[in-house]
């Protein structure tokens, strides 16, 4: 056999409308393969220390349409295409996505490092529904359209969901650092005297210097500074426990109260 005739296909794509079915296993991440016909607008989600790129797209694939969140570097290879590549009819292969429900509403989303990304790919299948797509519609041409604001998808909601999730033994054997979800439960709090300390502006800690304080990590002498929660807790699951350290915006959010309304007083000299 001829080894240049042989014609394979590294995806398994699945049909949209069985993903709008959920006839699937949605604890697999799937190969889909549509044509682009919507673009949200871009949004930003401010974290403790980076923000976060979002923006959605939507396909449709024999008639069912589906939406796909987008983050971060996949959203900067959106923008890319966008800018230079040719949108007239574009078909979409999203490798390796991630199917879930938000809002009782069937969508895709993309899972770092693992979801690929191919606008107008050179395959059998993006050919045969292009061509289909282009004898459907007006005048051949696809024309992009705008998917209104309340589309968008919660960041946070969002991280719930595609983010990995581990026991606290699995997140003991990692060996490198990564992101990860960790269910359990506080038991304890460790060194209940030691549960707030000063920050600077970039809630870094500062030390007393002289009638001032010195932050390292700007490198400089600050006036202004501020209390912030610092505080260990042992958390336990059914297997293991481990202490993590809860910070400000974490604290906060549980107990409803500033670091400072909580001890009640103000840093001085």
């Amino acid at each position: 056999m001829n080894q240049n005739s042989i014609n394979f296909s590294p995806f398994l794509f699945v049909p949209v409308r069985s993903i709008l079915n959920l006839a699937i296993d949605v604890n697999y991440l799937e190969d889909v393969l549509g044509s682009l016909i919507g673009v949200g607008n871009e949004k930003s989600y401010e974290s403790d220390h980076d923000s976060i790129k979002m923006n959605v797209i939507e396909i449709d694939s024999d008639g069912a349409k589906i939406e796909c969140a987008l983050f971060g570097e996949y959203v900067d290879e959106l923008n890319r295409y966008l800018r230079f590549g040719d949108i007239c009819n574009t078909t979409v292969v999203i490798q390796l996505a991630k199917v879930k429900t938000f809002r009782g509403k069937v969508c895709l989303q993309n899972v770092h490092a693992a979801t690929k990304l191919n606008f107008n790919p050179e395959i059998e299948e993006a050919r045969i529904l292009k061509q289909l797509y282009s004898d459907t519609i007006e005048d051949g041409f696809q024309v992009l359209t705008q998917i209104p604001d309340n589309c968008k998808l919660s960041y946070e909601d969002d991280f719930l969901v595609v983010t990995p999730r581990k026991t606290i033994q699995e997140m003991k054997l990692c060996v490198e650092n990564s992101v990860c979800v960790v269910s359990g439960t506080i038991k304890d709090i460790i060194d209940v005297d030691d549960w707030w300390y000063i920050a600077c502006k970039c809630n870094k800690k500062v030390y007393p210097d002289e009638k001032m304080y010195f932050c390292e990590n700007c490198n400089r002498h600050v006036v202004v500074v501020f209390q912030r929660y610092r505080v260990e807790v042992r958390v336990s699951d059914e297997v293991d426990d481990a202490v993590f350290v809860l910070f400000d915006k974490e604290c906060t959010t549980l107990l409803g109260k500033p670091c400072d309304e909580m001890i009640n007083v103000r840093p001085g000299f």
